[in-house]
């Protein structure tokens, strides 16, 4: 190498060759371990509209409702679909709702229940025997180079049986 005989370049550019190489090294391995998750989601009952689908990386973020990600989607034909692109490895939990009013949230009603259809990760399904969705419930791990998660957009139900009624 050149700058080894340059007088006082040895040292700096063999530590800063190394860093390069350890840089280099760092990136191939966090390339490696990305992934692309691919939500589809069916079940929509109109195109009115559209899909909302948040991805949560760990359990604090689920209880302030503090997704990592989110992407808004098209519904065409009861389906929607989301592209997430180089997520490491790891559990995710996601959620998809129809925002028929498209205002970003989940609308509730006087009772505090959505009124908007919805779908979680891990086939987790909420009721009020199954309690409000938590990090255990509904987080998925994500291990391929691509996965694709296929989902059920349903209404809110009392019971398993027992579909919401419109107010």
């Amino acid at each position: 190498m050149w700058w080894a005989v340059v007088p006082g370049w040895a040292a700096p550019m063999r530590e800063f060759s190394t860093a390069v190489a350890l840089s280099t090294i760092l990136v191939a391995t966090v390339a490696s371990h990305a992934g692309v998750l691919v939500v589809d989601a069916h079940g929509f009952s109109d195109t009115t509209g559209v899909a909302v689908v948040r991805v949560f990386a760990k359990v604090e973020s689920i209880a302030r409702d503090a997704p990592l990600l989110t992407k808004r989607a098209r519904i065409r034909a009861g389906r929607a679909e989301a592209r997430f692109d180089t997520l490491p490895a790891g559990k995710w939990a996601v959620m998809v709702f129809h925002d028929r009013n498209a205002n970003g949230k989940v609308d509730h009603g006087w009772n505090r229940l959505p009124l908007e259809d919805m779908g979680f990760s891990n086939r987790f399904v909420p009721t009020l025997f199954t309690g409000v969705p938590t990090w255990e419930k509904f987080a998925v791990p994500l291990i391929g180079p691509v996965d694709t998660l296929r989902m059920v957009i349903k209404p809110f139900s009392l019971t398993n049986s027992e579909q919401r009624k419109p107010l």
